[in-house]
């Protein structure tokens, strides 16, 4: 009686899978966030230091 066995073996080359690609769309999407937020930062507060307190007209 024969046996088949399959073994597994490691994919020969640089094939990407799915999860690098998510890995890499989300930090894609990660820097546009940043890049955006700091934009609106600069737009709201003239200042590109994120702690920049803006004074009141109280």
């Amino acid at each position: 009686m024969t046996v088949n066995v399959r073994r597994h073996t490691a994919r020969q080359g640089g094939q990407a899978n799915i999860y690098t690609v998510l890995a890499l769309i989300a930090t894609v999407a990660l820097l546009i966030g940043v890049v955006y937020v700091g934009y609106k930062n600069v737009t709201l507060t003239g200042s590109s230091n994120p702690f920049y307190v803006v004074e009141s007209d109280r």
